[in-house]
């Protein structure tokens, strides 16, 4: 049975090789997860991982949200939106939850 401080699933249990030649258990923390841009799922990449305390993050419109590419198709169909060029229902599905935010910042 393993220690009560290991029980958790933020420590995995790697088994290693010791220079003796006998396997023993180690328990390691997971590194951190990564930021992930909501609309397309990359990794961020100017964003500190999740749960860092002294992190910074932009400060644009959707800064820790979205990544340059899909910040710059909301915001392209936002200004359709606004100058009626564009309804909303043409919008794609994937980035109709944004415009709303983005219009009103227009």
């Amino acid at each position: 049975m393993s220690k009560t401080s290991a029980r958790t699933r933020r420590i995995i249990k790697m088994v290693k090789r010791t220079p003796g030649n006998k396997l023993s258990t180690r328990y390691v923390k997971k590194g951190r997860e990564r930021n992930r841009c909501s609309a397309c799922g990359t990794v961020m990449s100017s964003v500190k991982s999740k749960g860092a305390k002294s992190g910074k993050t932009q400060t644009r419109i959707y800064g820790g949200n979205l990544c340059h590419s899909c910040l710059e198709t909301v915001l392209k169909y936002s200004a359709k939106v606004k100058c009626k060029a564009m309804k909303i229902e043409e919008v794609p599905i994937k980035f109709k939850h944004l415009i709303g935010k983005a219009v009103e910042n227009l």
